[in-house]
C-alpha cells in the first residue's frame, strides 16, 4: 500500500514538472513588419548607413531578426509580453502588454534612425510670461525636406532624456541651424516644475517619426530616436 502511494506520488510530481516545463515551450507564431525612417521621415537606406534588415525582435522566450524587408516571424509562448525591437544606431522600442495568442501578426511598428549629429548649444532667457530656450543645431537643414527636429528636456535636478519632468519638442526655425522655443511657465507648472525651484534643461536631437512608449515603471515617455548625447545642460529659475 505505502509503495502503491509512493508510486502514485512520483507519478503526480511527474506529471506536473512536464506541465510546468511545456508552459515554456513555444506555441505561438507571430509574424510581422518593422518600418524604418530617416529624421526626416523617408524610408532608411544603405545610403544613411542604417538598414532595416538584423533588427533584433525579442519575446518573452525568444529572439529573431528582421530580413531585407523589415519582415520577421517569432515563436513564443501564448500570453501578454512585451516585444522588443532593438539594434544599434536605431535605439530600443517596446511594444508593452501584446496579448500573443494563437498565430498572429503584430501591428507595424515604426523604428527611427537616430540623428548623428547633436545639439551643439542650448541657451535660455526669461520672458515675462514664458522660457525661451535657443541654440544652434549640430547640423544645416536641407533644401526640399522638414526642418531638423529636437527635443528639450526640463527637471528640478540632473536631467536626461530619460529623466525629466517635462519634454517639448520643437525645430530648426531660424535659418538654416538654429532654434527657438517658447516653454510657458504654465507648461512648467502642470509639470510640477514650480517658480523659484532651480531647474535644468538639456536638448537633444529627434527622429520625431519612431514610435514612442510609455514605460510603465517611470510612467515617462521614452524617445528611442534622439541623437545618443544632448547639449550642455542650461539652468534657470523663474
Amino acid at each position: 500500500m505505502i509503495f502503491k502511494q509512493l508510486s502514485w506520488l512520483a507519478v503526480s510530481a511527474f506529471l506536473l514538472a512536464s506541465c510546468k516545463r511545456d508552459e515554456s515551450v513555444p506555441n505561438v507564431v507571430l509574424t510581422g513588419k518593422v518600418r524604418l525612417v530617416t529624421e526626416f521621415g523617408t524610408p532608411a537606406s544603405t545610403g544613411n548607413g542604417v538598414t532595416i534588415d538584423n533588427i533584433e525582435v525579442k519575446g518573452a522566450t525568444a529572439a529573431t531578426a528582421t530580413n531585407g524587408n523589415g519582415q520577421y516571424e517569432l515563436k513564443t509562448i501564448t500570453g501578454s509580453q512585451t516585444l522588443t525591437f532593438t539594434k544599434q544606431y536605431v535605439g530600443t522600442y517596446k511594444l508593452l502588454n501584446y496579448p500573443a495568442t494563437g498565430s498572429s501578426e503584430v501591428p507595424l511598428v515604426t523604428l527611427g534612425a537616430q540623428p548623428t549629429y547633436t545639439i551643439a548649444s542650448a541657451l535660455v532667457k526669461m520672458g515675462p510670461d514664458a522660457v525661451y530656450v535657443s541654440g544652434i543645431v549640430g547640423r544645416d537643414n536641407i533644401a526640399g525636406l522638414p526642418p531638423r527636429r529636437h527635443r528639450i528636456f526640463f527637471q528640478s535636478g540632473p536631467v536626461s532624456s530619460t529623466d525629466y519632468s517635462l519634454s517639448v519638442g520643437g525645430e530648426t526655425n531660424v535659418g538654416d541651424d538654429q532654434y527657438f522655443d517658447v516653454v510657458t511657465f504654465a507648461q512648467l507648472r502642470a509639470a510640477g516644475l514650480l517658480p523659484g525651484t532651480p531647474i535644468q534643461i538639456r536638448v537633444y536631437a529627434e527622429n520625431p517619426y519612431a514610435d514612442t512608449y510609455v514605460d510603465p515603471d517611470t510612467r515617462r515617455t521614452v524617445y528611442p530616436a534622439l541623437s545618443q548625447i544632448g547639449s550642455n545642460t542650461a539652468h534657470f529659475t523663474y
